[in-house]
């Protein structure tokens, strides 16, 4: 009988560095969400599943903190998107797989990490990304730190899409199919006020 890998430590890491431009330029992650902010969700959903979460912020940053989260800035100026946090959080975590989560998705699968890295458990892939219903969250992924030199050198030659860094990086998805609106994130006002009377987003 082969022996099955064991579950490693996984850093986490929220992503809360956006403009929030679809939200009038709020800090989305603050934003409150049935009394709490919205990274607090987030942060609630991820601590059990990781060894050690911290967030990715461009402003608020003592705000953030009083989440008990470690706070950090992009690594590059500017707020080149999304993927300038994550090589953040690739360059400070702690342990080789790094889990990342929006700050604005308050219903996550309460076991991602797992289910991400069984996903890559034992094969070479350093990359996979959480799909359910036919859609693909690019931003729920779960990346190996050898990953970050492909990073950097992708945001230096103006790649800015996750999805087509991901893909470049030949990889996998792992299929949620079965946690319907387990990856809806809010990013109007109106998709706020629908979650604060009980309806998730459709998309």
């Amino acid at each position: 009988m082969h022996d099955q890998p064991v579950f490693p430590d996984i850093s986490g890491v929220i992503l809360a560095g956006g403009r929030g431009r679809r939200m009038g330029g709020c800090d989305k992650g603050l934003l409150p969400l049935q009394g709490q902010p919205l990274a607090e969700h987030v942060r609630q959903r991820l601590v059990p599943q990781v060894s050690e979460l911290c967030l990715v912020a461009n402003r608020s940053l003592p705000a953030y903190r009083q989440l008990g989260l470690a706070v950090m800035p992009d690594c590059l100026p500017g707020q080149p998107g999304p993927l300038a946090g994550m090589l953040t959080g690739l360059q400070q975590a702690r342990h080789e797989w790094v889990l990342f989560s929006p700050c604005d998705t308050p219903w996550l699968p309460p076991d991602l990490a797992f289910r991400l890295w069984r996903a890559v458990a034992g094969t070479p892939v350093q990359a996979v990304v959480a799909r359910e219903g036919g859609q693909t969250h690019w931003l729920c992924c779960l990346v190996h730190h050898a990953q970050r030199e492909s990073l950097q050198q992708a945001l230096a030659s103006g790649v800015r899409s996750a999805g087509a860094w991901l893909v470049a990086q030949a990889c996998i998805y792992a299929d949620f199919t079965d946690c319907p609106g387990a990856f809806g994130n809010l990013n109007t006002p109106e998709e706020l006020q629908q979650a604060e009377q009980g309806h998730l987003p459709t998309g």
